[in-house]
C-alpha cells in the first residue's frame, strides 16, 4: 500500500543522496562549468498558498521549512525535497478550530540555465508525495476529532528565479503547480 510506497520513497532518497555524494566527492569537487557535476543542499523555508475543504471551503497562506538537495550537472540535474507546513483557521460559524500538519516530499528533475553570473532560471517536474494530519477542535465543547487524511502522490512541476546574493547566499522565487489528482 502506500505506507510501503512512502518507506521506498524515503529509502530511495536516501540512496539517491548518498550516491549523489559519493560521486560528485569522487569525480565532482572543485570542479565547475559546463561538465562539471555539482551538489547542493539548500535550507527552505518559504511561504506557500494552500486550498484546504475542510470544514468548508477555503484558501490559506502559511510558513513551510524544510531541505532540498540538488545534484547534477549543468542543464539536468535530479532534486530531492522534503517540506513540512503546519497552519489553523478558527470557523466561527460553525465552532470549529481547524489545525493542519502536511509534510511533503518532491523526487524529481530540475533544468536550470543561467542568465548572468549572479542568475539563473529553472524549471522542475516530478513526484510529490503529502501526508497531512487535520486536527478539528470544537470550541465550544472541547471535543477533538483528528484525521489522519490518506496519503497522496501527484506529479508537479513548475518553474523560477535563483538571484545569488554572495557566494553562499542565494534567493529563491518560483511557483510549483501540483496537480492533484484527488481535486474535488
Amino acid at each position: 500500500g502506500y505506507n510501503r510506497f512512502m518507506k521506498n520513497l524515503r529509502f530511495i532518497l536516501l540512496f539517491c543522496g548518498i550516491l549523489l555524494l559519493q560521486v560528485g566527492h569522487a569525480y565532482g569537487q572543485g570542479r565547475s562549468g559546463a561538465k562539471g557535476f555539482s551538489i547542493n543542499v539548500q535550507p527552505i523555508y518559504g511561504f506557500e498558498r494552500v486550498q484546504r475543504f475542510q470544514p468548508e471551503a477555503y484558501y490559506i497562506n502559511r510558513a513551510i521549512f524544510g531541505a532540498r538537495l540538488i545534484a547534477g550537472w549543468n542543464r539536468l540535474a535530479l532534486e530531492a525535497e522534503y517540506t513540512e507546513g503546519k497552519d489553523e483557521r478558527t470557523f466561527t460559524s460553525s465552532n470549529i478550530k481547524a489545525e493542519n500538519e502536511t509534510k511533503k516530499y518532491k523526487l524529481g528533475l530540475r533544468s536550470p540555465y543561467n542568465l548572468a553570473s549572479f542568475c539563473s532560471w529553472f524549471f522542475r517536474a516530478g513526484i510529490q508525495g503529502r501526508d497531512n494530519t487535520r486536527t478539528e477542535t470544537n470550541t465550544v465543547t472541547s471535543a477533538v476529532t483528528v484525521t489522519n487524511e490518506d496519503k497522496k502522490t501527484d506529479p508537479y512541476a513548475g518553474t523560477g528565479f535563483v538571484l545569488a546574493l554572495g557566494r553562499t547566499l542565494n534567493v529563491v522565487g518560483g511557483v510549483t503547480a501540483v496537480f492533484a489528482q484527488d481535486f474535488p
